[in-house]
């Protein structure tokens, strides 16, 4: 598969002396040449169920509503059809904490790890306690947005690894 950006060596803008300077007052008004940049075209996976990993959950807040958040990114293992490497491809999903949204949080956790300590659940810690783990995504193709218009991945369903699917939940879960 082609680059779609150009290599650090084939673009090198006056970005200050070193690595630490701020971007020189000057960049703006330098003539650049965008005639030969390629557009970058992002195809959504297709709809399926894909093993993946949690790369990490993030507390936060929603921009609209300003309500508690937590943002899952998964790695999903995909091959380049163009090089047949494999790369990992990002999806994101968010959950509210909002109340009304607590059980939904509950059971998502419950099925990335079970035996998580959910009476002492601490929002901001959740993304390095279960980084790493397993599980498997239920992934659909989302409505167009944007200009152009594009299309990306949804999370429909989280769902335990292979080696935890149909295991039983203790009581109370």
């Amino acid at each position: 598969m082609a680059k779609n950006n150009p290599s650090e060596d084939e673009f090198k803008p006056n970005f200050g002396s070193n690595e630490d300077d701020e971007v020189s007052d000057d960049f703006g008004d330098q003539e650049m040449d965008l005639s030969e940049a390629k557009i970058p075209v992002f195809q959504p996976l297709t709809r399926g169920i894909y093993p993946a990993e949690v790369i990490d959950i993030e507390y936060g807040l929603a921009k609209t509503s300003n309500k508690p958040k937590l943002s899952w990114r998964f790695g999903v293992e995909v091959e380049d059809p163009d090089t047949g490497k494999v790369h990992v491809r990002q999806i994101f999903m968010d959950t509210s904490l909002i109340p009304e949204q607590q059980g939904r949080v509950k059971a998502y956790i419950r099925t990335v790890k079970p035996d998580y300590d959910l009476k002492h659940f601490i929002p901001r810690n959740v993304g390095e306690e279960l980084k790493g783990y397993p599980v498997r995504l239920r992934l659909d193709i989302g409505k167009p947005y944007g200009t152009p218009p594009k299309r990306r991945n949804e999370v429909k369903e989280l769902l335990p690894a292979e080696e935890l699917a149909g295991a039983f939940l203790p009581s109370g879960a």
